[in-house]
C-alpha cells in the first residue's frame, strides 16, 4: 500500500519550510478556535481551509487532468480500483482523473509520494464527473497530515494551558454535570499516577476528581484534558511558536465560505416579494465569481421554471458586487454545491 502524504517526506527543498509553517499555523488556528468556541470544526472544513492556504506554496504541485476513465473488470475484485488508479501514483502531485465503475463515479489524485488519494473510500457514489474538483481533491491529499497535526496541536494546546494556569489540588466546583449526573461537588485530587486510580487508566497524567452527590457514595473519576479544561474553566493557550496563528483571519475560512456568508447576508433583504429559498439546507452553487441559489414563489405552479438569486463577486474577493434575481428557467440548484 502506497504511503499517505506526509510533510516529513517532502524532503528539504527551500519551499517546504514555508509550506510546513503555514500548514501548521492554519491547523493550530482552526483547532484553537474550535476548542475556545466549543464549536466543531469538521475534518472536511479543516482540510479545505488548509488546502487553500498551502496550495500556492506547494512547488511540487502540478495540475494535470486525465479525463474520465472506466475501471476495467478484474479477476480479483478488490484489485480493480488499485490497479486502475496506479498510473497516477507515478506522476507528480496534482495529476488526477475521474473513474467510472458500475455506473458510479469517483476521483483520485496523485499525492506526489507514490500514492493516490480520494476522500470517498472507493465508494463510487458520484452521479456525474463534473462534481469533482481539483481543489477538493488536493484537500483529500493533505487530509492525513491535517488529521495528525490536529491531534498533535490539541495536545500541545492542553499542555501549554495547564503549564500556564495550574489548577491547585483541592480546587472544587459545584452543581456541574459529570458522569451523566449533576454533581453537588467536584474536587480535583491529582494526576492519576499519584492516586490509587493509576492502574485503572491508560493515561498516567489524566486528572482525577472526586465527585459527590446526595445519597450516593463519592466516586473518583479520571477526566480527559478537554473535560478538565471545561469543568475547571482553564484558559486555553496556543503553544510556543504558534502564537501568531490567529493573526491571519482568513486561516479560519475558505474563500467559498466567506462568499457564501456574504451572499446569504446580501440576499436576506433582497428576495422578491413572496419568495423563499427552495430548501433551507440547500447550498449556494459557485460558478466562477458568481454564487446562485434556487428560490420559489408561493404562486409558482408545480413544474414551473426554477428561479434563483445570483450574487456576483470580484475575482478573489468576498464582497458582493451585485445581487439580482433570475427568472430564466434555470435547473434546480437545491442539491448542488
Amino acid at each position: 500500500m502506497a504511503s499517505s502524504f506526509r510533510i516529513k517526506d517532502l524532503g528539504d527543498a527551500p519551499w517546504v519550510a514555508e509550506y510546513a509553517r503555514e500548514f501548521a499555523l492554519t491547523v493550530a488556528a482552526n483547532q484553537f478556535a474550535s476548542m475556545a468556541s466549543r464549536k466543531t470544526c469538521y475534518n472536511v472544513e479543516l482540510e479545505a481551509r488548509v488546502a487553500e492556504r498551502v496550495m500556492p506554496l506547494d512547488l511540487g504541485l502540478s495540475e494535470s487532468y486525465h479525463g474520465v476513465i472506466d475501471v476495467p473488470p478484474h479477476a480479483e475484485e478488490w484489485k480493480r480500483v488499485e490497479e486502475a488508479t496506479a498510473f497516477l501514483g507515478e506522476m507528480p502531485r496534482g495529476a488526477w482523473a475521474v473513474f467510472r465503475m458500475d455506473g458510479g463515479y469517483d476521483a483520485y489524485m496523485s499525492n506526489g509520494l507514490g500514492g493516490v488519494e480520494t476522500a470517498t473510500g472507493d465508494k463510487f457514489k458520484g452521479n456525474r464527473p463534473g462534481q469533482f474538483t481539483f481543489e477538493r481533491l488536493y484537500a483529500d491529499v493533505i487530509a492525513s497530515e491535517a488529521y495528525y497535526q490536529r491531534d498533535s496541536v490539541t495536545k500541545a494546546i492542553h499542555a501549554e494551558s495547564f503549564a500556564r494556569h495550574t489548577v491547585p489540588r483541592g480546587t472544587t466546583v459545584h452543581d456541574e454535570y459529570l458522569g451523566g449526573h449533576r454533581q453537588k461537588k467536584i474536587e480535583y485530587l491529582a494526576p492519576a499516577c499519584q492516586t490509587p486510580f493509576a492502574s485503572q487508566v491508560s493515561d498516567p497524567d489524566a486528572p482525577v476528581v472526586k465527585a459527590t452527590r446526595p445519597g450516593v457514595k463519592a466516586k473518583m473519576l479520571a477526566l480527559t484534558p478537554s473535560g478538565f479544561v471545561e469543568l475547571f474553566k482553564v484558559p486555553l493557550q496556543l503553544p510556543p511558536g504558534m502564537e501568531t496563528a490567529l493573526d491571519e483571519p482568513h486561516r479560519l475560512s475558505t474563500l467559498l465560505e466567506r462568499r457564501t456568508a456574504a451572499a446569504a447576508a446580501a440576499t436576506a433583504e433582497q428576495l422578491p416579494e413572496g419568495a423563499k429559498f427552495d430548501n433551507p439546507l440547500a447550498y449556494w452553487r459557485q460558478d466562477g465569481t458568481v454564487l446562485r441559489r434556487s428560490i420559489w414563489l408561493a404562486t409558482d405552479a408545480p413544474g414551473a421554471p426554477s428561479r434563483a438569486m445570483e450574487v456576483e463577486f470580484a475575482p478573489g474577493g468576498d464582497t458582493p458586487l451585485a445581487t439580482r434575481p433570475l427568472d430564466a428557467g434555470l435547473p434546480s440548484l437545491a442539491l448542488a454545491r
